[in-house]
């Protein structure tokens, strides 16, 4: 399924320049339709993996053996994590606004 988005929203950004003239109206009305149909599964994939990701990072921190460099590299990954998902919700979202 991201295969095939990623290919739908790349052929989208390909066409962009080319769209010019009296098709434009209809072209860009396409590509929103579009755009409507992707951007729910793409935020619902998005929010569905980030939960199992945490889970995975905490299981791991939670094993026993794991030593000290496991545990930085687990606790900067989760940061990470955190962080490029807060970044990608307030990037997706241009009403969000500052908080």
């Amino acid at each position: 399924m991201e295969t095939a988005i990623a290919s739908v929203l790349a052929l989208i950004e390909e066409v962009i320049p080319l769209i010019d003239g009296a098709g434009a109206t209809g072209a860009v009305g396409k590509a929103i339709d579009t755009l409507e149909k992707v951007v729910p599964i793409v935020l619902k994939e998005a929010i569905a993996l980030y939960q199992p990701v945490k889970n995975i990072i905490a299981a791991l921190l939670a094993t026993n053996g794991v030593t000290a460099d496991q545990i930085t590299s687990l606790q900067q990954l989760d940061a990470k994590l955190d962080a490029e998902f807060e970044d990608a919700a307030k990037g997706q979202d241009p009403d969000a606004g500052d908080e």
